[in-house]
């Protein structure tokens, strides 16, 4: 009961069916767990060990949901940051949840050096966007093509999967630790309100900050 097990699960039944499409991408799971199996091992080579916390802030794209994917195949912590926040609140959470790497896209670029500057523990940030990577910033596909692929750690289920903020409406937000275990009851029921789940395509609207079950 890990969270990439439906990637390996899908892989061995249809590997080549289509697992996501985004703007002028798509890809395969196969080729889905190929470029997740290499990001692992780019942020193994960017200093996060087992239970260390990587942090996103992105809107919705395919590169999050490998990010994320990636995390866990490297048995390390997701933290996905609520876009709607503002810098002062962004950097309490990366403070508070000792971030080592954050992942930014297009959007929140501009943001990256004021989240450094903020964020003492924060070591590298990774620019998933489309535009051009800026100065001070790793390119995602540089990471990818450079990285050798490493294997899944298949995390324990009791293992810490993410950590999600509350809205701290009586004071700071706290950080809720979920496990594999709470992400992955969370997507099954989330399948179990579909009538055949194994024969439908997701439109993912919702916030992929909000919750991380949809990456199971």
């Amino acid at each position: 009961m890990y969270l990439t097990s439906g990637l390996h699960r899908s892989v061995q039944r249809h590997p080549e069916k289509t697992a996501t499409v985004d703007h002028g991408r798509r890809q395969s799971f196969l080729e889905l767990s190929q470029r997740v199996a290499r990001l692992a091992g780019a942020l193994r080579q960017l200093g996060v060990a087992q239970g260390d916390r990587v942090a996103v802030l992105a809107l919705n794209s395919d590169r999050y949901i490998e990010t994320a994917l990636a995390v866990w195949w490297a048995d390390a912590v997701l933290n996905p940051v609520n876009t709607r926040w503002s810098r002062a609140e962004i950097i309490y959470a990366l403070k508070d949840c000792g971030v080592g790497v954050l992942l930014v896209d297009d959007a929140f670029a501009a943001m990256a050096p004021d989240l450094h500057a903020g964020v003492p523990c924060l070591r590298s940030t990774v620019h998933m966007g489309r535009q051009a990577t800026p100065p001070g910033m790793q390119d995602y596909e540089s990471l990818l093509a450079q990285a050798q692929p490493v294997e899944d750690t298949r995390c324990d289920a009791s293992s810490l999967a993410a950590i999600l903020y509350t809205g701290g409406t009586t004071g700071f937000p706290k950080g809720v630790m979920l496990s594999h275990r709470n992400l992955w009851s969370s997507m099954v029921g989330r399948t179990a309100e579909i009538p055949n789940p194994n024969d439908f395509v997701t439109l993912l609207i919702a916030p992929c900050s909000m919750s991380p079950a949809w990456a199971g």
